[in-house]
């Protein structure tokens, strides 16, 4: 992700284990500390939903969240969506760590759009 204004890079976005049999995809989206809470997550990942829903025609986006990271569990949960815990999925110093997964899914999405302009 790249500042349109000052040409910054402010973070990157990376869809990957793309699942065409399943149809599904995961995000992983990342903002430098200096350029986070500025809108700059939010505005990718509503430009990603539209690009996998859009034009991929993709059934699901799913990210790994750990629960530690309140500001991207506020975002998902502000941008509609499901949440999933995946219980002693990461192994750290101090034990294993549950994480959380949300998911979205195109009709959900399709759904959204539509009641927004309606």
């Amino acid at each position: 992700m790249v500042d349109r204004i000052t040409g910054e890079t402010v973070g990157t976005v990376d869809l990957f284990d793309f699942d065409l049999h399943n149809g599904r995809i995961a995000l992983g989206l990342f903002v430098a500390p200096g350029f986070q809470k500025k809108g700059y997550a939010k505005t990718a990942l509503q430009l990603v939903e539209e690009y996998v829903f859009g034009f991929l025609k993709i059934n699901q986006l799913y990210c790994h969240i750990a629960k530690n990271n309140p500001a991207s569990i506020q975002m998902f949960e502000k941008e509609n969506f499901s949440k999933t815990i995946l219980r002693n999925w990461i192994k750290s110093s101090s034990g294993f760590e549950d994480i959380i997964v949300f998911q979205q899914f195109i009709d959900e999405f399709t759904a959204r759009k539509e009641n927004q302009l309606t």
